[in-house]
Parts: C-alpha cells; sequence; structure tokens
C-alpha cells in the first residue's frame, strides 16, 4: 500500500526525471522550431502546460541567483515582477491583435502563455552574457545580450502570428496591427512614465555608473586654452586671466576667478577620492585616477612660470621719457603635456562609447519599429532639445 501523501505524489510525478529531460529538449525545440513546439506544448492537458512554465520559471531564477546579484527572497520577487513587466506590453498587444483577427480557440491563454516562455527563455541567455559582460566589461558580451533580447521581441511580436495561424493574410495584418500597436502603447507609456529627472539616462551599466558621478565635478564651461598676464611694474600690480575655449569662442576669467577654479580643482580631486572606492567597474575607476591626475596637473600650471615656446602674443608699454619698460601684456598657450591625461581619459572614454554603439546596434531594430512614433512625436512638435554638458576640464 502506499502511504505517500497525494501533494507529494503529484509533485513527484508532474516533475519526474523524465518529464524534466523533456522540458528541456523542448526549450530547444521552442528556439529553432518554434511551430512544432506550439503543436506538442497545447497538445498538452492545462495542468502540465502550468507545470511546464513553472518548470522554466525555475531554471530563471536558478540562472538569476548564479549570475544576478541576489541577497535576499525579495529580489527573486523583484526579478520576477521585471520579467512579467517586460512581457505585459506584448501580453497586451497581442490580445489586442488576436481579439481583431484571430479565431484560434484557448488564444489568450496561448498569447500569454507563449509570450511568458519566450522570455523565460531568452532572459537565460540574456543574463547569462550580461553577467559576462559586467565580470568582463568586453562589450561583446553586452552585444550578444542584446541579440537575444531582440530576438524575443522578435518572437514576442512576429513570430508568434506564424505559430499559432496559417493564414499568409492575417500572418501579415497582424504584424502590422502588432507594429501599430507598439507605437500606441509606448506613446502612452511616454507620456504616463515620463520623468525628467530620472537618474538613469543609459542602460549601459558602464556608462551609468560614470554618468551617475560625473555629475558631481564641477569647472567653468569649456576647455583650458590660454593664459594672459598683464604686469604694470611702475605701480608693481600684475593681473592674470585665463581663457576657456567654446564652440571657437574665447571666455577670460580673472584673477579671482582663477584663484576659485583652483579651489574647484581640489574638490574635485577630494570628490573622485571618495567616489572611487564605490566604483564597480575598472573603466571607470581608470577614467577617474586620469581627471584627478588632470585637475593636480593643471592645477599646478598656476605656481609655474609659463614657457618661452608658449608664448603666442606679447604687448608692451614703453616709457616716453627713457624707453624703459613700463608695462607688458602676455599670452601663453596651455601647451599640451598639461592635457595628456584629460586625453587619456577622453581616449578610454570614447573606446566605451564606441562599444556601447557596437553592443547596441541589434537595437536598431525596435527602433525602426518605433519609427512612426518617431515620426508622429517630430509632427506634433513634442521633440525635446534638452541636453546635458559635462564641465570636467
Amino acid at each position: 500500500m502506499d502511504f505517500t501523501p497525494k501533494f507529494i505524489k503529484n509533485i513527484y510525478d508532474n516533475y519526474s526525471l523524465e518529464n524534466v529531460i523533456i522540458w528541456i529538449q523542448e526549450i530547444f525545440l521552442f528556439l529553432f522550431k518554434p511551430q512544432k513546439f506550439v503543436t506538442v506544448f497545447y497538445h498538452k492537458s492545462i495542468k502540465l502546460q502550468i507545470h511546464q512554465i513553472i518548470f522554466y520559471t525555475t531554471v530563471l531564477l536558478i540562472t538569476y541567483f548564479t549570475f544576478g546579484n541576489v541577497e535576499t527572497q525579495k529580489e527573486y520577487y523583484k526579478f520576477l515582477f521585471l520579467v512579467l513587466f517586460m512581457t505585459a506590453p506584448f501580453i497586451i498587444i497581442n490580445f489586442a491583435s488576436f481579439t481583431i483577427l484571430s479565431g484560434i480557440t484557448n488564444k489568450y491563454w496561448k498569447v500569454f502563455s507563449f509570450i511568458y516562455i519566450t522570455w523565460a527563455t531568452f532572459f537565460i541567455p540574456i543574463l547569462f552574457f550580461l553577467y559576462i559582460f559586467i565580470k568582463s566589461e568586453n562589450y561583446s558580451f553586452y552585444f550578444l545580450s542584446n541579440v537575444f533580447t531582440i530576438i524575443a521581441i522578435i518572437y514576442s511580436l512576429f513570430i508568434i502570428w506564424n505559430v499559432f495561424l496559417n493564414s499568409i493574410i492575417k500572418i501579415i495584418l497582424g504584424n502590422l496591427l502588432n507594429v501599430l500597436f507598439l507605437n500606441i502603447l509606448f506613446l502612452l507609456m511616454g507620456l504616463i512614465f515620463r520623468d525628467p529627472h530620472s537618474n538613469i539616462n543609459n542602460l549601459d551599466p558602464i556608462i551609468n555608473e560614470f554618468q551617475t558621478y560625473v555629475g558631481g565635478l564641477e569647472s567653468f564651461s569649456g576647455k583650458p586654452y590660454i593664459f594672459r598676464q598683464e604686469v604694470d611694474i611702475k605701480n608693481k600690480t600684475i593681473k592674470k586671466s585665463i581663457g576657456f575655449i567654446e564652440n571657437d569662442t574665447i571666455k577670460y576669467h580673472d584673477s579671482e576667478s582663477i584663484l576659485f577654479l583652483r579651489k574647484v580643482y581640489k574638490k574635485n580631486i577630494h570628490y573622485i577620492d571618495s567616489v572611487k572606492t564605490t566604483l564597480h567597474f575598472e573603466r571607470n575607476k581608470e577614467m577617474f585616477t586620469d581627471l584627478s591626475e588632470h585637475y593636480r596637473l593643471i592645477d599646478s600650471y598656476f605656481d609655474y612660470p609659463q614657457c618661452d615656446t608658449c608664448l603666442v602674443s606679447f604687448e608692451k608699454t614703453l616709457s616716453k621719457k627713457d624707453s624703459s619698460l613700463i608695462k607688458y601684456k602676455a599670452e601663453y598657450i596651455i601647451d599640451k603635456p598639461y592635457f595628456k591625461y584629460y586625453n587619456s581619459y577622453q581616449k578610454k572614454y570614447d573606446k566605451i562609447a564606441k562599444g556601447n554603439d557596437y553592443a547596441t546596434s541589434p537595437q536598431l531594430l525596435f527602433d525602426f519599429l518605433l519609427k512612426p512614433l518617431e515620426w508622429f512625436v517630430d509632427l506634433v512638435g513634442w521633440n525635446s532639445d534638452e541636453s546635458v554638458t559635462l564641465k570636467i576640464q
């Protein structure tokens, strides 16, 4: 006689090794032959379908535990919410499209389950490659993570129609309806969730971390370009000023501004020293180290005589009585060695920006799908020309 409690027996029966092996095999069937997967999956009972979905969710959570920064049980619930949040727009879009065009039975369950399985499946390589990217800071892995994100979007918008319908006309109309509803949904989300004060400017974790902390740096607008010194020998006065160049225009700042600027440089050095220990990415640590050295070096410029070869302008005033020099004004270009650390920082940042452009190139497909929304926004004049200028030199 079997004394095993019924609910334990049900768990054992449904999550047997045999079923687990079949479900794992069907993941590959889903990836490479989604239409065949649909035929197999939806011929099972609803109960077995739910158990299979729970298994895929479990695999996803194990992946998240392995490659995510999980400290509490709440992190699991947050991640599950994220998965549901990612699937929700595509579920809503397909609910609307299938309601209009499709006559298949149980369409809402099929739409929900197919899209949920899509994201539960593709989140595994997305998380894996994102984890490797965060650890290695190699943008090739961020590229692969974005590739799988786009594949999941393609499954959620287009493949879903191919696997459930045979009519070419309905498939085409369904794809077009999904694109239309995608643009409408993103328009509504943009109006509802628009937050101009958000600190998240970029989904790239390296760039986002850099932008979060670089905002604490201060300086004058532009780049230090020229140093001017006006000496009145007769009255024993010296006036110093520094010119910052921006958009081919030089703006001069007086001696008091130079004192203020030097205080700002020292403040920036102290700020960088305080935040470097909190930085996660080595690339950002290297860039902030370069910026710290840049501020130290450019601050020291005012402690030493200017080089003769940097002199670009010299105006003198002679005494009418004995032709002796009574005044002169000299202008010196700030020589390149003072910018070696800044140039090093700039090269590293440009390399990150180039890596980000490469890694996010798969998203161009999604941008293309949202072109109608872009045209509409341009038409009604909702574009914002607001930009942010970081003053770090």
